[in-house]
């Protein structure tokens, strides 16, 4: 009796955890053609102290926590000065050079930024 017991504990809390990931990444799971990426990158984000993590290795598309200053810190280390800022879009400026950030909510803690350099 106590190994049918285990197994519908085992069931429920595999539904449960189920059914808790699709409504806490539900708007966005349509929303992105790689959304396991991202969950892998807003998982690594959640594990370390970082604010920004590249997803899938791209370092022009980020994953940051929604409402940090870490998008800008991060850009700022490598010298991008934010010279504008319209909407989800920011502009950056280091030297002549100029790059352009676009950031979308992928969900109430998570963003995206997409850079686009040199535009």
């Amino acid at each position: 009796m106590k190994k049918k017991d285990f197994a519908i504990a085992a069931f429920i809390l595999l539904m449960g955890g189920t059914l808790f990931l699709w409504l806490y990444f539900r708007a966005a799971l349509a929303q992105e053609r790689d959304t396991p990426d991202v969950i892998k990158a807003a998982v690594k984000l959640e594990l370390t102290s970082a604010d920004v993590v590249p997803i899938h290795d791209n370092p022009n598309r980020l994953i940051i926590r929604a409402g940090s200053l870490g998008f800008k810190t991060y850009l700022e280390q490598q010298g991008w000065v934010e010279v504008d800022r319209l909407g989800a879009l920011r502009v950056y400026r280091r030297g002549t050079q100029r790059l352009h950030a676009y950031c979308d909510m992928f969900s109430t803690r998570y963003a995206i930024c997409k850079i686009y350099p040199n535009p």
